[in-house]
């Protein structure tokens, strides 16, 4: 009954939810995304169109995994942009600031393009509120780190 329950799971999840799905990725040298700051963490831009399409119209927050080159990484959807020529015959789905693609091990934040694989770790249905935390903001309970007036 187990098996059977975890077959009709399977089957009703989304392609991308279940699979690795591979698309073309580039990367960009800029800190501001559209729901946040994506420098220092772990964030990426969906591309196509307005807000981004080409992996399916992500909402904001939504966690994907994304593996190159044997890492494999957690990211959250902060930003998003109007895309680019295809890469090695996938198409341009995903952008990548510089502190995510030096998780996976790419360096050069000017010119790199390549092919990605990613899938759907955690779908945001609505984002409640975006809060990213800059080095001037206080942590929870501490005030030693109170911005400078």
């Amino acid at each position: 009954m187990r098996l059977l329950a975890g077959i009709v799971l399977a089957l009703a999840m989304p392609a991308s939810a279940a699979a690795w799905n591979v698309s073309g990725a580039s990367v960009y040298n800029g800190c501001p995304g559209a729901w946040g700051n994506v420098c220092g963490g772990a964030g990426f831009a969906e591309l196509g169109g307005s807000g981004g399409v080409l992996m399916g119209g992500l909402k904001p927050g939504t966690r994907i995994l994304i593996r190159y080159r044997g890492r494999t990484i957690s990211a959250v959807k902060a930003d998003w942009g109007s895309g680019g020529g295809a890469v090695g015959g996938y198409p341009r789905a995903i952008d990548l600031p510089c502190s995510t693609a030096a998780r996976l091990g790419i360096y050069d934040c000017e010119t790199w393009t390549g092919i990605v694989s990613w899938k759907l770790l955690v779908r945001v249905k609505r984002m409640r509120s975006w809060h990213v935390r800059t080095h001037r903001q206080n942590p929870p309970g501490q005030k030693k780190w109170a911005a400078p007036r």
